[in-house]
């Protein structure tokens, strides 16, 4: 049987919310660092209204042709773990009215998938293992036991636990669950 694994669109595969930044400036003139903001859900985190928020989220995803990858070779890293047999759920929790626009990038950048989920939780993905930036997502997961990366970002630095792994680049996954795969084979042959 193959195992499953969701990964999240926002911040994990799609550089958003570095351009949320990089679009309020524009727009508004105020400069908002990346490194800065403590939270993903940005309401609270930055000096502007959910309105002004929720509309300049829109524009980056109405955008979604000069959205960028958060890292070079994303479609080769996704490609590789279904190389590795394992099933790609691509699994977002953002609003419904991205959906088409996601699924659009998805396709210009290549990444290839098995199914594709809009959630509000990740927690009720049917997946072994999950890939988010989400520090709520992340500890849900994991406290259902199971099998959870976090996507290294500045929001959720301050998570720490021995309940899931922190990875810096989805390269740095697939290390992870290849080195998990070899020990998994050398117990079977102990036995």
């Amino acid at each position: 049987m193959r195992h499953q694994i969701a990964i999240d669109v926002d911040n994990v595969l799609a550089d958003s919310i570095r351009t949320w930044c990089r679009l309020v400036r524009q727009r508004l003139g105020i400069r908002i660092e990346f490194e800065n903001i403590t939270s993903h859900k940005l309401v609270g985190c930055v000096p502007l209204t959910p309105t002004q928020i929720f509309e300049l989220q829109d524009e980056v995803w109405s955008k979604w042709m000069s959205l960028p990858t958060t890292e070079r070779d994303v479609a080769g890293t996704i490609n590789q773990l279904h190389r590795m047999r394992y099933r790609v759920n691509v699994a977002t929790s953002g609003p419904s009215r991205h959906t088409n626009y996601v699924k659009e990038w998805l396709a210009r950048n290549r990444i290839a998938y098995d199914t594709f989920e809009n959630v509000p939780t990740k927690c009720g993905l049917s997946a072994d293992i999950l890939v988010d930036d989400a520090p709520e997502e992340i500890s849900a997961f994991a406290g259902s036991g199971r099998r959870a990366f976090l996507y290294d970002r500045p929001w959720n630095r301050a998570l720490s636990g021995r309940e899931f792994s922190r990875i810096a680049t989805l390269r740095q996954l697939t290390r992870h669950l290849r080195r998990a795969s070899v020990q998994t084979e050398l117990l079977a042959v102990k036995r």
